[in-house]
Parts: C-alpha cells; sequence; structure tokens
C-alpha cells in the first residue's frame, strides 16, 4: 500500500472526493458521501484501506497471473522439444496387413516393429524407415507371389502373353 497516495477533497454538500494516486498519476476516482453522525476521519481510514487492501490483492494476482504464463510457456516450450517416438511408417503395415494371412500378420507386424526401433536407435530414424520398407517387400514379394498363383491370375496372364504373340 506504500505505492498509493490519496488526495481528498471536500464539497459543500457533504460528499468527499478521494482520488487514489500511483506514482503521482490519478488510477481511480470515488465520489462519497459521508453519512451525518458518522466519524468522517473512521470513514475515510476505511474506506481508503479497503481500497488499498484491492489495489494489494490486484497487484498479487497479477504476479501470480504473470507466474503461472511463464509456467505455461516452460511447459509448453518443454512439450515442444520432446521427441515423439518415431513410429513405421503407415502404409508399409498396412500392406502386410492386407497381404499377409490373419495368423501371421500380426507377429510379423511385431517383429518388423521391434527391428525398426532397434534401426531407429542405430542409424536414425530416415534410415530405419528405408530398411523398414526394404523388410516389408521382402517379405511381401512371396506373399504376393502366392496370391497370384492362387488366383489363377499367373496362368491368366500368361495365357493372354501367349495369344497376343501367337505362341
Amino acid at each position: 500500500m506504500t505505492d498509493l497516495k490519496w488526495e481528498i477533497e471536500e464539497f459543500s454538500d457533504g460528499s468527499v472526493e478521494i482520488k487514489t494516486l500511483l506514482r503521482d498519476e490519478i488510477v481511480r476516482r470515488d465520489l462519497i458521501r459521508i453519512p451525518p453522525g458518522a466519524g468522517r476521519d473512521h470513514y475515510l481510514h476505511e474506506f481508503m484501506y479497503s481500497i488499498g487492501r484491492d489495489y494489494e490483492a490486484r497487484k498479487e494476482f497479477q504476479r501470480k497471473k504473470l507466474e503461472l504464463q511463464a509456467r505455461i510457456h516452460d511447459l509448453k516450450a518443454k512439450i515442444d522439444t520432446r521427441e515423439k517416438p518415431a513410429s513405421p511408417p503407415i502404409l508399409a503395415e498396412m500392406l502386410i496387413s492386407l497381404i499377409a494371412p490373419e495368423k501371421t500378420a500380426q507377429v510379423q507386424l511385431g517383429d518388423l516393429q521391434e527391428m525398426f526401433q532397434k534401426n531407429v536407435e542405430r542409424c536414425g530414424e530416415r534410415e530405419a524407415r528405408r530398411m523398414y520398407w526394404i523388410q516389408v517387400t521382402d517379405s511381401a514379394l512371396p506373399l504376393l507371389w502366392g496370391w497370384i498363383k492362387r488366383l489363377g491370375l499367373f496362368t491368366f496372364f500368361v495365357d493372354y502373353v501367349r495369344s497376343k504373340l501367337g505362341l
């Protein structure tokens, strides 16, 4: 409350204007009417005391608000800089999920993800992604070949080529 100063001006009708000053600048003006018979000095003292308490409470609130904003800023910065765990390419995972038999798809994906995480630690995320695609194509090609055979697409393709070439 030491920052605040007051100027009091009395009027003929019994009202009093109290100007609250902070660093010689008016921050608040109050026009009050002191009831007749009330102790004028006591009434003024209590009014100024309540203004001072309000000022101190606001100052404390602003200080805590600034502290909280700084903490929030620090936490956001920590969250932004925290490394997000690397994850394998989604399209490669979907390819294995679609092509592999139901019983082995989850096992293959688990093994591939394990190898991916080890490769990330060893050679970095970019190289690990490249190696993951190589591993997926290595395991997907035999599966695709099996599908082609099962569906008879290979025979269909060979017959088509033979007919076009006249063989």
